[in-house]
């Protein structure tokens, strides 16, 4: 099976915008761009098998360290995430996907092994692999095969919706739990046990 993976990322002057209490403009760009960097060296990981990488957002800045790290970039057009991951997964398929997943830039935790296991779940018979973040509640990573058609729904309650999404479309849903994908850095206490993970990660 073929795949790619499509990563979105916001502008630098809007991401991460709730760490503003904690964080400079310029300590929010730098960070979005140190966890997307280390989301595109995970997802390059020769034992994963991906085919293309595709890096979607409308910050020129972020497209050309993307290019940099090994994606290519594909220039958002519909200035909202669900317009631009339906953008991305139609520029995928084209490009000769037969499953694609998609892996926001802000879990920079994750492993090549949770990549590896949602392919292999796909491989598998699942149409849909939901990976939800720690409260059950985001999606953190999705991964759908060709024919899984189920539209976009990031966003608040996204696990729920995607996955009703997939029912209502017979589809078969495989549901990814991983300590490593559920930590999306969003606000100051993710960013707080980022860092602590991190240094033990270094430390070992």
């Amino acid at each position: 099976m073929k795949f790619h993976a499509i990563v979105p990322v916001k502008t630098l002057y809007q991401a991460k915008s709730r760490l503003a209490e904690v964080l400079t403009p310029a300590a929010r760009h730098a960070l979005v761009l140190e966890m997307l960097e280390r989301v595109l060296r995970t997802l390059r990981d020769p034992a994963i098998g991906l085919e293309v990488i595709w890096l979607v957002s409308a910050d020129p800045v972020v497209l050309e360290a993307g290019a940099g790290w090994g994606a290519l970039a594909l220039h958002e057009v519909g200035g909202e995430l669900n317009l631009a991951l339906e953008q991305a997964r139609t520029a995928a398929f084209a490009a000769g996907a037969e499953a694609v997943l998609v892996v926001p830039g802000d879990v920079p935790l994750m492993t090549p092994e949770d990549a590896t296991a949602m392919t292999t779940m796909l491989v598998a018979g699942a149409d849909v692999v939901i990976a939800p973040d720690a409260a059950n509640e985001g999606t953190n990573a999705l991964g759908l095969r060709l024919q899984a058609s189920i539209p976009f729904s990031f966003g608040l309650a996204s696990a729920m919706r995607h996955q009703a999404e997939a029912a209502a479309r017979g589809l078969h849903v495989t549901i990814y739990h991983s300590p490593t994908l559920a930590l999306d850095i969003d606000r100051p206490a993710h960013l707080v046990r980022y860092r602590a993970l991190t240094l033990e990660r270094a430390a070992s």
